[in-house]
């Protein structure tokens, strides 16, 4: 697993493009949000971007860095230990068309 940290996205962002984003680098495990603890609100100006192996990570922060997410140039890095998310996050599970099941070939002999 290799997590990255995205920030600077805009106000409003979905979950949905967050994961269109990131997919475009590998198999996305999850999203983590912050989650304000006085009134249970996701945050929406960084989150973390679970992979499920090291080399999406590693092409995230190759080819994401400065990506454009509507009006802002997102930023993707390795995260610091500051950046660590808490366990306490909402994590957003990868969408079922993203499981790595969906990807792999049937058995040989069957179509």
């Amino acid at each position: 697993m290799s997590t990255v940290f995205i920030g600077n996205l805009p106000r409003g962002v979905s979950e949905a493009e967050i994961f269109d984003l990131m997919a475009a680098a590998g198999h996305v495990a999850e999203i983590r949000w912050p989650v304000d603890r006085e009134t249970g609100r996701r945050g929406d100006v960084y989150c973390f971007c679970d992979y499920v192996d090291a080399h999406a990570g590693a092409i995230a922060l190759e080819r994401l860095n400065g990506a454009q997410l509507r009006d802002k140039r997102v930023r993707v890095g390795a995260p610091t230990r500051d950046e660590q998310p808490p366990s306490d996050w909402r994590v957003t599970p990868a969408r079922p068309a993203q499981r790595l099941t969906d990807f792999m070939p049937p058995p040989l002999g069957r179509v």
